[in-house]
Formats: structure tokens, sequence, C-alpha cells
């Protein structure tokens, strides 16, 4: 449940501020986008929204498929699908600070392939990707342990945070990150 509100709220809030945008462009001139892109993933990869798709997203669908959960992270394939997804003329213009590519993880557990998981995050930071995860919900000792392995351990800074139990501290935790990222960005 908190999953499918914290989904709404952000493909939501990104669909606002880019109709904010296209209002006012005759106004400030400028070409900022927003473009999102869904996945979801247990013991498969789905994505349920590609960047080019710019219809809103249909809710319901996305409920339907975060409701089948296998019970699997296997978010390695999805990170390793981002990862083959950027393109080199767009990894050109994330490294000249043209676009800004954002990752944003929410899980509930470890990772079912935590190598492989952290080599894809590996990568995405070379690339400049901005990698963030949020691990939500009562999780096990050994599933902490995991996701600070892919996440944490090893790297110049945390990326990521255990938001736990209180599930209402994940929408600020986003925020927080979001402000950190974007906020120096003009419109």
């Amino acid at each position: 449940k908190v999953l499918q509100q914290a989904m709404t709220l952000i493909f939501a809030s990104l669909d606002e501020f880019q109709t904010y945008l296209n209002a006012t462009r005759a106004d400030t001139k400028s070409k900022l986008e927003v473009e999102t892109e869904g996945w979801i993933f247990n013991n498969s990869a789905l994505k349920i929204k590609s960047l080019d798709d710019k219809e809103n997203l249909e809710m319901v669908s996305i409920f339907n498929h975060i409701q089948d959960s296998g019970g699997g992270t296997f978010d390695n394939v999805v990170l390793s699908d981002i990862l083959d997804s950027i393109s080199p003329d767009d990894e050109e213009k994330i490294k000249s600070g043209k676009i800004i590519y954002i990752v944003f993880e929410i899980t509930d557990g470890g990772s079912s392939d935590p190598d492989s998981a952290k080599e894809a995050v590996d990568k995405l930071v070379e690339k400049k990707v901005i990698t963030r995860a949020f691990q939500i919900g009562r999780v096990s000792v050994g599933e902490q342990h995991t996701f600070d392995a892919v996440w944490n351990r090893g790297r110049d800074k945390s990326r990521g945070e255990r938001v736990g139990v209180n599930i209402s501290a994940l929408i600020p935790a986003i925020t927080k990150a979001l402000k950190e990222y974007l906020g120096d960005v003009s419109i």
C-alpha cells in the first residue's frame, strides 16, 4: 500500500511539475523537461512506464503488478536494464550537465543478487547517474546487511537509506534527496 502511495505521489508530482513547465515556457524560455520511467521488480522485472510514454500512468495497472509480488528482490535486473538503456549521446549529456538522470529504488528487501546489483550501481555512478535507494518496511538483519552492501559499503557517500517501518518518512526522504540533486536547477 505504501509503495502504491509513493509511486502515485512521485509520478503525479513530476507530471504536475511538467505541466507547470509547459504552462510557463513562453515566459521562462526554459527547455527543461521531465521524463519518468517506472519499473517494478520481485522475482522478475517489468517496466510499467517508458520514458517516451507521455501519458499518465494507469495506476490501477501498477497496483495489480505490485499486489502480485513474487517475493524476490531482483533489482539487479532493473538496474542493469537501466544502465543498458543509457545511450552514448545521453551519457555525454549527463557528463556535460545537459541532462540529469536519477534512479530511485524503493525496496522492502535486500537484493537477490547483491554482487550484480552493486556492480550495476557502480557502473551507473561511473556514468554520473544519481542513484539512491530507500529500504522500507520490517526487514531482517540479513536484508539490512545486503542493502548496505549494495548501496552504502565501500562508497564515497551513502546511497541507501533505511526508512524502516515508519513509512510516513519515505516521502520526506525522497523529497530531501530530490532537493539535494535538483536544488540548483533553474527553470
